[in-house]
């Protein structure tokens, strides 16, 4: 994976460890309808990890999918390479 993708999705794992410590601190504080906001965080999560997981498989797909084709096709790759430079 290039390093955008990298923090990309060092950010949204940052983010789901976050909104984890808010759920925990939200029950153990007594916050009125604890629970329930509880409840929705984890759906949240769960959501939110989904997201991840969908997000790494599609870029391992593109990665393997743009390196199978660079060694089927290396002189249209280095014709393309050479034409962008």
């Amino acid at each position: 994976m290039n390093s955008t993708a990298d923090q990309l999705l060092s950010q949204l794992k940052k983010v789901v460890e976050d909104l984890e410590g808010l759920a925990t601190t939200a029950t153990s504080a007594g916050v009125e309808q604890g629970a329930a906001v509880t409840d929705r965080l984890k759906e949240a999560l769960a959501g939110a990890r989904n997201r991840i997981h969908d997000l790494e498989h599609n870029l391992q797909r593109g990665a393997r999918a743009t390196d199978s084709y660079v060694h089927e096709n290396a002189w249209t790759s280095i014709a393309i390479a050479a034409a962008i430079a």
